[in-house]
């Protein structure tokens, strides 16, 4: 994932986001790689007051991703699954080859003493633009393929300050699909409707000059129920336990 965002008013930043998934799985199966669907959006963030902060985003997945289109490769969608679960599921507008999706959001942080509390809400509208009108179910039969979905992501985050260059945090993550995707209709185990996963980690702040930071960051992620603990995705219906490590390294100036 690639994220660039400019302040262009003391209140609003537009971001741009790109993003390319890889997966190599250990079975003898065909590895992938491809673009994914890049965002645009924008955040506008009024003032509150010294200890609040308050997020409004709207965001735009355009469905440009390499994976999408009438006659996709085969080891594509895989590739999109297993993306999606090492995102803890939060970002499927990207994921969502043949979808273009809307998605505002809110969050609210509470800083002070070292501390930071911030939650947030995101919904996304997806609509159908490309891709095969049918789809091919587990079972061998054909269906057809969605046309609109609404997924729902929240979110917790709490972190503190160890000392001015390293701070630890937390984030508790679910996400949950508000229609009824055919994937989770026709599913027997009754776990794809929606995901809940834990992350926690550390992160150094490196000052650079006056006013450029480098915040490197690691953290450990795991799923707190099925699929992701130990239940089918929507692609591949064995049974899996993952456990995700995650590096970013902002820059800002």
């Amino acid at each position: 994932m690639l994220l660039a965002s400019y302040k262009v008013l003391p209140e609003l930043a537009p971001i741009v986001r790109l993003g390319i998934v890889n997966d190599k799985p250990p079975v003898d199966r065909s590895a992938r790689t491809d673009f994914l669907n890049p965002v645009i959006g924008a955040l506008y963030g009024p003032k509150l007051g010294p200890n609040y902060k308050l997020g409004l985003f709207l965001g735009f997945a355009l469905p440009l991703s390499t994976a999408g289109g009438d006659d996709p490769h085969k080891a594509s969608a895989p590739a999109l699954a297993a993306g999606i679960a090492t995102r803890s599921a939060m970002d499927n507008a990207m994921f969502a080859a043949n979808y273009f999706t809307v998605f505002p959001g809110v969050g609210f942080a509470y800083t002070a003493f070292g501390l930071t509390a911030q939650v947030e809400a995101t919904v996304l509208q997806l609509t159908k633009t490309r891709g095969p009108d049918q789809v091919t179910l587990p079972n061998g039969t054909k269906a057809p393929a969605d046309e609109k979905n609404t997924n729902f992501t929240t979110g917790f985050h709490l972190g503190y300050f160890v000392i001015p260059q390293l701070s630890v945090s937390g984030e508790w993550r679910y996400q949950r699909w508000l229609s009824t995707p055919l994937a989770v209709k026709n599913d027997k185990s009754g776990t794809l409707r929606d995901n809940m996963t834990l992350a926690f980690g550390p992160r150094v702040h490196v000052k650079l000059g006056e006013s450029m930071w480098l915040r490197p960051g690691i953290s450990y992620a795991f799923p707190l129920d099925n699929p992701m603990a130990n239940g089918p995705t929507h692609t591949n219906p064995g049974n899996h336990n993952y456990r995700i490590m995650q590096i970013d390294v902002p820059f800002v100036f």
